[in-house]
């Protein structure tokens, strides 16, 4: 068996020669097409057994909230189970789900409240399963090859989440179990790819001694379930990537829902609209692809300040456009091309200098922060496009993205921070 120190002792080791790493990988893009491929039934199968268009949103939304909640306690999880374990754990529990749902409706006996459960249980195992996997390449993978992974794994999971919907849709068509039967082959291909991993993707680490009092147990609780946020928020080169995950991700909402509503209230043909936000998914595949590239020639605060004065060059002409769908594909698409290179280099970075026991914590702390900013994106369009019109809302996300900038090119730590091979 590969100790955990020799696997970490390989710098010069490539990254594609690494087995263990590709079946992380594998494993993980199946789950992400499987995932996507079910959760586009969500939605339909939701109407479908209710009837009801605010009920249908509310149990859609569930997924949203138990990834939130559950991710808020996985970090702890992560770090002190055996990963490979909790992982296919996860997965089988998902899978059996996911399997109970297609059989009953298969046999015409679904009822609303068991696509509750499912929808929740989804979100539930990605919360864990996401810090799981990329604690565990942290630990298979040398440091300096961190950002290379994590720009191929957005590569891959970029390409599934294209696949994933409208193979769905397709699957949806043929039968509603049909979408669920593909997740779970791809939760039992994973399962498989898992139990093929030998090396640890666990560090070594001493087992915490526990109180028998209950108060200071529960104290000893709330400390190991709040560490990764607090050490995220203890330095100012981290806040500022903190920063960065919610103000990007706020402000690509407001962009994106306010223009899909600017075209919808205008009464643009729906193809049109969705070819705006196709534009947006192949600017990201195309970023992904050219990641691997970037993320060793670029550092980390000059790929930040690519990326925000692109999204501010490509969102003043955008807030002007009316609805020329033309300008506002190119806008879109350009956008998003740098997005996954500095998502992947700044993750590495944060996985660099934590500390091995604290990866699952952090890890799922920065995740749930991500995930908490989206739901405020649509509140507060909706809220801006009321008081200060289409212009002025996509104006918006362009003043916040460029401060941001500012922010990052003023930051010392990040500017003598080099291409990650030198960390």
């Amino acid at each position: 068996m590969t100790t955990y120190d020799e696997t970490r002792a390989e710098p010069d080791r490539s990254v594609w020669r690494n087995t263990d790493w590709l079946r992380l990988l594998v494993g993980n893009t199946a789950t992400t097409l499987g995932s996507t491929t079910g959760g586009i039934a969500f939605p339909l199968l939701a109407y479908a057994l209710t009837g009801s268009v605010g009920a249908a949103s509310v149990i859609a939304s569930v997924s949203g909230f138990a990834y939130i909640l559950t991710g808020s306690i996985a970090g702890v999880a992560v770090d002190r189970i055996d990963r490979r374990r909790l992982m296919i754990g996860v997965d089988a529990i998902a899978l059996c789900a996911f399997l109970g749902m297609g059989i009953l409706l298969w046999h015409g006996a679904a009822q609303w409240w068991s696509l509750l459960v499912i929808v929740a249980i989804a979100g539930a195992r990605q919360a864990v399963s996401g810090p799981a996997h990329m604690a565990s390449v942290s630990n298979v993978l040398p440091r300096d090859q961190l950002p290379t992974a994590v720009a191929v794994q957005q590569a891959t999971s970029s390409a599934s989440q294209l696949a994933g919907p409208p193979l769905g849709g397709l699957a949806y068509a043929l039968g509603a179990a049909v979408p669920f039967f593909i997740t779970v082959a791809t939760y039992a291909a994973d399962i498989l790819i898992l139990f093929g991993i030998r090396t640890p993707l666990n560090p070594p680490h001493e087992k915490r001694a526990r109180s028998e009092d209950a108060r200071q147990r529960a104290r000893q609780f709330l400390d190991e379930v709040t560490a990764g946020l607090r050490f995220l928020w203890a330095a100012t080169s981290r806040r500022i990537l903190v920063l960065l995950s919610i103000t990007v991700n706020l402000a690509i909402s407001i962009y994106y829902v306010s223009i899909n509503l600017r075209l919808v209230s205008a009464g643009v043909h729906p193809g049109l609209i969705g070819a705006f936000d196709a534009a947006a998914a192949a600017g990201l595949l195309l970023g992904s692809f050219l990641a691997p590239k970037l993320v060793n020639k670029l550092s980390l605060w000059r790929l930040i300040v690519l990326m925000t004065l692109t999204a501010a060059l490509t969102w003043i002409p955008a807030a002007f456009a009316g609805t020329n769908v033309t300008l506002l594909c190119t806008a879109s698409f350009v956008m998003m091309i740098p997005i996954p290179a500095t998502n992947a280099v700044s993750m590495s970075y944060i996985q660099v200098v934590t500390p091995e026991d604290l990866q699952g914590r952090v890890l799922a702390a920065s995740y749930v922060i991500s995930a908490a900013a989206q739901p405020a994106g649509p509140l507060l369009t909706g809220a801006f496009l009321t008081t200060l019109g289409s212009t002025t809302t996509v104006l918006i996300p362009v003043v916040a993205v460029l401060a941001l900038s500012l922010v990052v090119m003023t930051n010392q730590h990040l500017r003598n921070l080099d291409t990650p091979d030198t960390w």
